[in-house]
């Protein structure tokens, strides 16, 4: 006659291994499912940020490129109004005006590029290439702003008239504005918006 406490000592045994597998199993899916859940918060809180810092910068190419320019922009002293004004003092009173509109686009560069480099690390050479597209809009403006500025002693701008009306557009655009610059602008921002806007959704 089998003894029933052998039973019973076998099934403690074999309820006890149980226990240790399922707690076990538990456990690895209690850290795959942490770590997807890791994983989904970093990757949205770094297209969170660089979506922020896009707009940002978007926001402040905007600024840079208001056509309106206020009469406080321009030195103290400076009459915008006046015929009088030489180029030479034309030129200095608009590199006061575009230094101090350049100020914050630099700060939101600085922001933009530091997003853009966490995000490449999480997703590699195609975040990283859309925003050198954005990268390459501000270089264009920038380059036509110093043109601008550098043209004016020289009477320069004035002489190729094809060529003043595409500067001025780079540098003097609204929002809505449909210039070269202004499309490749907003398609970057577009092609940022459309690969981070996904990971936002989770």
């Amino acid at each position: 006659m089998v003894d029933i406490s052998q039973y019973i000592s076998i099934t403690k045994d074999v309820i006890v291994a149980v226990a240790a597998i399922v707690t076990t199993c538990l456990a690895i899916y209690g850290v795959k499912s942490w770590r997807r859940q890791l994983a989904g918060k970093t990757q949205f809180e770094i297209a969170r940020n660089l979506l922020k810092a896009t707009y940002k910068l978007r926001d402040s190419i905007a600024d840079v490129r208001s056509p309106l320019i206020l009469g406080v922009e321009f030195p103290e002293g400076y009459d915008v109004s006046s015929e009088k004004s030489s180029a030479e003092q034309k030129s200095q009173a608009y590199s006061h005006v575009y230094c101090n509109r350049l100020k914050p686009l630099w700060v939101a560069i600085d922001e933009f590029d530091t997003a853009a480099l966490e995000a490449e690390a999480i997703w590699g050479k195609a975040i990283k290439r859309m925003a050198e597209d954005l990268r390459t809009c501000i270089n264009s403006l920038h380059d036509s702003i110093l043109f601008y500025i550098d043209a004016i002693p020289s009477d320069s701008i004035n002489q190729k008239k094809e060529f003043d009306r595409n500067i001025r557009k780079d540098i003097s655009a609204s929002r809505n504005s449909d210039d070269e610059l202004s499309k490749k602008i907003r398609n970057s921002i577009k092609a940022l918006e459309e690969e981070l806007k996904p990971h936002l959704k989770r």
